[in-house]
């Protein structure tokens, strides 16, 4: 397992509502900007080389999965606030095949919208 541990040095500058995200290889951990985190990367991780970068929320939208059962819906995400007016998106919930037990594996799905600051 490999830790890294990221602590602001300066931050009283930083826009409020911002994210980091720290990338080791394939793997991708985002957390909101703070005095200290700690980042913790699978055994898996191999290489030695990521990157780390910073975003600000410029819109969200809060999902209610359960009323997507059966149907594609079209939401809008209010980004105005930025100035960048609303993103429309068309959600379907999507449920693969139940892999056999030994196989079964979770999987989370995130999206945020973001722009790098």
């Amino acid at each position: 397992m490999v830790e890294l541990r990221l602590d602001t040095v300066q931050a009283s500058t930083m826009p409020k509502d911002c994210f980091m995200s720290v990338r080791l290889g394939d793997v991708q951990k985002i957390s909101r900007l703070g005095p200290s985190r700690l980042f913790r990367f699978p055994p898996a991780v191999t290489t030695r080389k990521g990157k780390i970068e910073v975003f600000q929320r410029i819109g969200a939208y809060n999902l209610d999965v359960d009323s997507m059962r059966h149907a594609k819906n079209e939401v809008a995400v209010d980004c105005a606030a930025c100035g960048f007016g609303w993103l429309g998106l068309r959600v379907g919930l999507e449920t693969p095949a139940k892999l056999p037990a030994a196989h079964e594996e979770k999987t989370v799905h995130h999206a945020k919208i973001a722009h790098k600051v």
